[in-house]
């Protein structure tokens, strides 16, 4: 089973881009405000996974990192919210099929 990771924007408009970095993978996508990106990835072992957003002037904001293996929960989603001035991420928690 390889880890299915997802990200949901709520409302940050003035990202440029995320990046989910992760054992042996790295993302760069864009997400609207509202979405969710979702991406399946091939995992060999057991490692951190962290979530960043980028902004103009080169400001970025970090999430707190997870493990995530490949014999873990199938689908792990973290939230990102815009709070002013800063960017509030949710813990990761497991993805249940009735989640939109």
């Amino acid at each position: 089973m390889n880890p299915l990771p997802s990200n949901r924007n709520h409302n940050v408009t003035e990202a440029r881009f995320f990046r989910l970095v992760g054992v042996d993978n790295t993302a760069d996508f864009y997400v609207a405000p509202g979405n969710i990106f979702t991406k399946t990835y091939d995992v060999n072992r057991k490692g951190y996974w962290t979530l960043f957003v980028e902004f103009p002037d080169e400001r970025y904001a970090k999430s707190p990192r997870k493990i995530i293996s490949r014999d873990s929960y199938s689908h792990w989603i973290m939230e990102v919210y815009y709070y002013p001035g800063k960017v509030g991420f949710s813990d990761w928690h497991k993805m249940h099929e009735d989640y939109s």
